[in-house]
């Protein structure tokens, strides 16, 4: 899964900083892969034998559970936005006024899961235990 987000990523920036036919196919190409390992993910998580039984949590636990959901929830709907004006570009290759909009789609797309991803990391920073999380002056990769 991870791959194909990072090949989806490095063919959108391409598309930003040059856009072609090739660049877009690639982007649909990757596009795909990454729908199909989220739901591949998603439909394992959800087998009987993983789901147990609910846990009790404090009302602190949910307000951590709901600030790390809604989180996710932004990156995701984001990435949505984003694989779907991929999918546009990729199908209407034609230049114009469309295009200036399917950029501005585009980059008001990878703003939002940036900003995302930043407010996710936020909320596992402030909310987890140290042991979880590496300091935010680490070297570590993310």
């Amino acid at each position: 899964m991870s791959t194909s987000a990072l090949a989806l990523l490095a063919c959108v920036r391409e598309v930003k900083v040059a856009p072609s036919e090739l660049a877009r196919s690639r982007c649909a190409l990757f596009s795909g892969p990454l729908v199909q390992a989220v739901n591949a993910l998603v439909g394992f998580a959800t087998e009987q034998q993983f789901l147990g039984h609910a846990a009790a949590v404090s009302a602190e636990g949910k307000a951590v559970q709901t600030a790390i959901l809604g989180g996710a929830m932004s990156v995701v709907s984001a990435c949505v936005l984003l694989t779907q004006c991929l999918r546009d570009l990729a199908q209407h290759p034609e230049g114009g006024a469309k295009m200036s909009d399917h950029r501005e789609r585009l980059r008001n797309s990878a703003c939002a899961m940036s900003e995302g991803c930043t407010l996710l990391s936020q909320a596992l920073r402030e909310r987890s235990s140290p042991r979880t999380l590496p300091p935010v002056n680490s070297n570590s990769v993310n």
